[in-house]
């Protein structure tokens, strides 16, 4: 088969033979190039200045010169010839020449927005002929400053514990150089694991951008506060949760680790963010005596279960224990009491290791206040301890049971006119320090747990004799803490039981 362009040609040839004409073939007789040739644009910034050569040949096939002129696409680039070259931005290259050169300068405009410019050195025929004009060209791309985008964890928020790949985005298609964190790091990206503010500095061909997020530490929920509180017949149990910076709150209510909600014997309510209650009705008519009640709260970062809430037949109201001048007399009091046959007063000389050393007879059912008291009388031995440890158990008729708080008495230097803690009682709204004072002075109190770490401390004023301070307390949990109490010229420490 004979190539269309060959077969053109010879059909021609023969054309001009038969007919007696003279027909030369069309050929290009001159071309331009810029000089060094890409066929990417050259990538500049605005306001730039470019220095280029632009080669031009006339091969002659034509017997023409050949004019040249230089062109732009935009009229804020402008061209001009560099200082020495011999070639001006127009005129005509002789016929036959194999080398022709344009030193050229090229000025952008500072307005020039970003986009593909060309500067054109157009080749004409300088007689009569057929030959086509030719353009050589050279293209200019204007690139902008980086523009950019920092990609944070959701809602600014990095959960502790974990890690997160923080990353410098370009938005408007822009190489980027080079990258510079506030970190030191250079990379497009970071593995961060703590909050803070992160700063990214992205440069490239023509500036800089910066850019700043600032991570929020957050955290799993944290409970703030708690009640408890059994009716006779009903239970309410609410929680205050502080969401840690880790977003809405979901709370799951739970009946012996089965899910409940609302309806039946059953509402949960939220009086205000952060908090829900659960009123549970119809305790002792139904299966509810004696069963846990619980509830998850969840956030972003996880959850925490808050437990220990039984509904119960009888519900405390107080109980402490103090030093009598015949031994130690410990009072209670419930608000209700629902088939609550009898209490059990307890002691303990460690905090953990109980006796029972008295039973008392319970109301059965009441929904009235009633007061309970007991005189520990056992002198001889209570007083060979530092301090001595009480608590109360209540038995209903089926023999399920709860206990009091367990309350701290201090039996040193009670009653020698100097300054002790007399009682330490740690409940789910503080901490409960009764202190016999020597005189008018200030006393400082700080909480302890038994690795030495503070929980809480402040100062209060002390009159001469008894004084009560209830410390409001952080959540705690279980175990066995320190309270010290320190004033001008003494110290004292005691440990007290949270359950």
């Amino acid at each position: 088969m004979i190539p269309l362009k060959n077969s053109l040609t010879k059909a021609l040839v023969a054309f001009a033979v038969l007919f007696g004409a003279t027909v030369s073939a069309i050929a290009q007789d001159y071309n331009a190039k810029a000089i060094p040739f890409s066929a990417f644009a050259v990538k500049v910034c605005a306001g730039d200045n470019l220095n280029y050569t632009f080669r031009a040949r006339d091969l002659g096939n034509n017997g023409f010169d050949t004019d040249y002129e230089f062109l732009t696409n935009n009229p804020l680039v402008t061209v001009v010839t560099q200082p020495g070259s011999p070639n001006g931005l127009t005129g005509t290259i002789p016929n036959n020449t194999q080398y022709f050169f344009v030193d050229i300068e090229v000025h952008l405009d500072p307005s020039l927005p970003p986009g593909v410019y060309e500067v054109v050195m157009q080749l004409t025929c300088a007689g009569v002929c057929t030959d086509p004009p030719k353009l050589g060209k050279l293209k200019v791309r204007i690139v902008d400053e980086p523009e950019i985008e920092v990609i944070p964890p959701a809602d600014d928020r990095l959960c502790a514990g974990d890690d997160f790949l923080l990353k410098a985005e370009v938005t408007n298609n822009v190489m980027a150089d080079s990258y510079l964190w506030s970190t030191g790091e250079t990379t497009p990206s970071i593995l961060i694991n703590t909050p803070g503010l992160y700063e990214v500095t992205v440069t490239g061909l023509c500036g800089s951008a910066v850019e700043s997020v600032n991570i929020i530490g957050a955290d799993v929920p944290q409970l703030l506060s708690q009640m408890c509180t059994n009716f006779g017949n009903a239970l309410e149990f609410a929680v205050e949760i502080d969401e840690n910076n880790a977003g809405p709150l979901n709370f799951q209510w739970f009946e012996d680790g089965m899910p409940i909600s609302n309806g039946g014997d059953f509402s949960i309510t939220s009086p205000n963010p952060g908090e829900s209650v659960l009123f549970v009705s119809n305790v002792t008519e139904t299966n509810h005596n004696g069963n846990e009640f619980t509830v998850t709260v969840t956030n972003a970062c996880g959850e925490i279960v808050i437990g220990g809430c039984f509904a119960v037949p009888v519900d405390f109201v107080s109980f402490e224990a103090r030093e009598a001048q015949d031994g130690v007399q410990v009072e209670w009091s419930t608000a209700t009491e629902v088939d609550n046959d009898y209490f059990t007063v307890e002691r303990s000389f460690d905090g953990v290791t109980f006796e029972a050393i008295a039973q008392l007879q319970g109301a059965g059912y009441s929904l009235s206040l009633l007061n309970y008291e007991y005189l520990d009388t056992d002198i001889d031995r209570i007083s060979a301890y530092p301090q001595v440890y009480y608590r109360v158990k209540q038995t209903d008729f089926d023999q399920d049971y709860t206990y009091t708080p367990i309350v701290t008495v201090s039996l040193d230097n009670m009653s020698t006119g100097q300054n002790s803690i007399t009682q330490v009682q740690a409940n789910d709204f503080g901490l409960n320090i009764k202190y016999q004072s020597a005189g008018n002075n200030d006393v400082d109190i700080a909480v302890y747990d038994l690795n030495g770490q503070l929980i809480i401390q402040g100062q209060y004023f002390a009159e001469i004799g008894s004084n009560e301070y209830t410390l409001s307390l952080p959540s705690l949990a279980e175990g066995i803490y320190l309270v010290e109490l320190r004033g001008a010229n003494y110290r004292q420490t005691e440990k007290f039981a949270k359950f």
